[in-house]
């Protein structure tokens, strides 16, 4: 046996391929292993690697590729830590906990590039969206959409094109800063806009 790594992943077979690797079944968690995550021993076998690929080669590979997998883990979760999902109001015991509130100085923007598309109606103007959209295959779903008023149009348009930049509500052209917050939080709730930073939580009175 040639290189032995130590990777943390829900799904290890993703992370080698079968021609250069076997996997071992997961061992147990350690203490301190972040949540979802079981610790996967790869054993990669020399002698089951091409020819033209070197021990060198193929550990370079490796640690690269699991590298690769642990920033894009991490991004995941900073991410996560400024959207509704781990930011937003949670309930307990019928307490409510971790109330947030916008102000003109936050810094937000779209989750994704691509996450909303705009598009003016005959009578109303609505954001399309594909944040909650099935992941079985060949699902068929009604479009998922939020109204919002013409005025406002202006400030998702200014979102979309400063995207991947992170502009402060104050920024969005719009005459009233309650509608500017409003537009963000609506926003901010459906899990299409992220916070530069986690939001402060608010105590409750």
């Amino acid at each position: 046996m040639g290189l032995l790594l130590l990777q943390h992943t829900t799904n290890p077979r993703y992370f080698y391929k079968p021609s250069l690797a076997r996997v071992l079944p997961p061992a147990a968690p350690k203490k301190g292993t972040p949540p979802n995550r079981n610790l996967c021993l790869c054993a990669v076998s020399p002698t089951s690697a091409p020819p033209d690929i070197s021990k060198s080669r193929l550990c370079s590979w490796s640690l690269a590729y699991l590298c690769s997998f642990e920033n894009m883990w991490r991004r995941g979760i900073e991410e996560a830590s400024c959207t509704v999902l781990n930011d937003g109001e949670k309930m307990s015991n019928g307490v409510v906990s971790n109330r947030v509130e916008f102000d003109p100085d936050v810094r937000v923007k779209l989750l994704r590039g691509n996450v909303l598309r705009l598009v003016t109606e005959e009578d109303c103007v609505r954001i399309y969206h594909c944040i909650d959209n099935s992941r079985e295959y060949h699902m068929l779903e009604e479009p998922q959409f939020v109204e919002i008023p013409a005025e406002m149009a202006p400030a998702v348009e200014f979102l979309i094109h400063s995207y991947p930049s992170f502009v402060s509500v104050d920024e969005l052209p719009l005459d009233s800063e309650t509608d500017k917050i409003q537009l963000v939080f609506d926003l901010w709730e459906k899990r299409l806009l992220m916070t530069e930073r986690p939001l402060d939580a608010v105590d409750s009175e």
